[in-house]
């Protein structure tokens, strides 16, 4: 992306829905294979995802119908 097209960009932060999981995969699957954003190695299907994920904290970078990002929290254990 060059600066002309992130300066048109006009983006809305959503709640992650299950419909949105294609492309949320999809740009899992990319942090995966970089290795930069996660220390997955598997690429999960919807049920282990959603399944590990706190429901209150999934979020969508949405432009329309294409989502540029996404962030989730993940609950964690002191032990």
């Amino acid at each position: 992306m060059n600066e002309k097209q992130e300066a048109h960009m006009n983006y809305q932060i959503e709640p992650l829905q299950p419909e949105d999981w294609p492309q949320v995969r999809s740009i899992y699957a990319e942090s995966i294979k970089t290795g930069f954003s996660t220390f997955d190695t598997k690429l999960p299907d919807w049920e282990d995802w959603d399944s590990s994920r706190l429901p209150s904290c999934r979020f969508v970078a949405r432009d329309g119908k294409y989502i540029y990002g996404w962030a989730s929290l993940s609950p964690s254990s002191s032990t």
